[in-house]
C-alpha cells in the first residue's frame, strides 16, 4: 500500500505549514522520523482508494533501513548502484553531488506566480522528501537502470509481476504499480 499509494497516508509536502517550514530552512536536514510526525489524518481508509503521497516513500525507506540495518543510501549503493556500475547516480544529501545537475523537477504555476525551487538549496527539500525524489542520475544511467530492472538483473520475475500490477487512479489515463506508473499520452 505504501508503494502503490493505496495507504491513505496524507502528503504534507505540498502545503502549509510544512512546505513553508522546509523553504524557511533550506539548508536544514530534516529526518525521516521528523517528517513522519508531520503526517495528518488519513485521506481514506487503507486499501480503499488511491492518492499519491511522498510520505509513503519516506516510510518505505524507514522500513528498508530498519530491516537492512544500514542507511538506505548504503543499501541502494551496495545492492544496486555498485553492482550495475552506476557511478554517476547518487542519493542527494547523503552522498556527494556527482556531475552537473539539470534544472530540477519542481516547477509549478500557481496563478499568477510560478514556483521554481531550482535555486533553493536541495538539502531541506531532498532530506524532507527523502527517497520520493532525492536520487539523481544521468540519462544514460537511467536507461541502464531500466534495462537492468526489466531484464531480470535486479529482481526476480515474481517481484516484477508485483511491481507491474497497475491499479486505477482518479485519472483513467494513469495507472500506478509499486513505485512505477503507466500513462496513456495522446492516445
Amino acid at each position: 500500500q505504501l508503494l502503490n499509494h493505496t495507504s491513505g497516508i496524507s502528503d504534507p509536502f505540498f502545503g502549509a505549514p510544512w512546505m513553508d517550514t522546509i523553504l524557511a530552512n533550506p539548508t536544514r536536514v530534516f529526518t525521516p522520523n521528523e517528517v513522519a510526525g508531520w503526517v495528518g489524518a488519513p485521506l481514506f481508509p487503507a486499501g480503499t482508494s488511491w492518492g499519491y503521497s511522498n510520505t509513503n516513500y519516506v516510510l518505505a525507506g524507514m522500513i528498508a533501513q530498519s530491516a537492512g540495518g544500514y542507511s538506505l543510501a548504503r543499501l541502494i549503493r551496495d545492492s544496486i548502484l555498485t553492482p550495475l556500475n552506476m557511478d554517476s547516480t547518487f542519493i542527494d544529501v547523503e552522498e556527494p553531488t556527482n556531475g552537473t545537475l539539470a534544472h530540477r523537477w519542481w516547477n509549478r504555476v500557481v496563478n499568477p506566480v510560478t514556483q521554481d525551487y531550482h535555486d533553493t538549496s536541495r538539502v531541506g527539500l531532498n532530506s524532507a522528501v527523502g527517497y520520493a525524489g532525492s536520487i539523481f542520475s544521468t540519462s544514460s544511467e537511467m536507461v541502464q537502470w531500466y534495462n537492468a530492472l526489466f531484464n531480470g538483473q535486479v529482481i526476480e520475475q515474481l517481484s516484477m509481476n508485483e511491481l507491474t500490477t497497475f491499479i486505477a487512479t482518479d485519472n483513467p489515463n494513469y495507472q500506478y504499480g509499486l513505485g512505477l506508473s503507466r500513462d496513456i499520452t495522446l492516445g
